[in-house]
């Protein structure tokens, strides 16, 4: 089952991060940006990433993922 999970970052422009826990290892996931105002709603690039078998519990940074 596929799940969406939406995070919200404010309301100007810039760079935003996010750390997402409890995804499993060895699954691709899906993630695309957008932005909703006055004029519309407009989405960013699609991009997908898997994940890797679990590490030593250091964490990850974006090496660890296939973009």
């Amino acid at each position: 089952h596929d799940a969406e999970i939406k995070l919200v970052f404010g309301n100007s422009s810039g760079k935003y991060e996010a750390e997402i826990v409890g995804l499993e290892y060895n699954k691709t996931y899906y993630v695309r940006a957008y932005v909703s105002g006055e004029s519309g709603t407009r989405y960013g690039e699609a991009l997908s990433f898997t994940t890797k078998k679990a590490g030593n519990g250091e964490g990850y940074t974006e090496d660890d993922y296939e973009w």
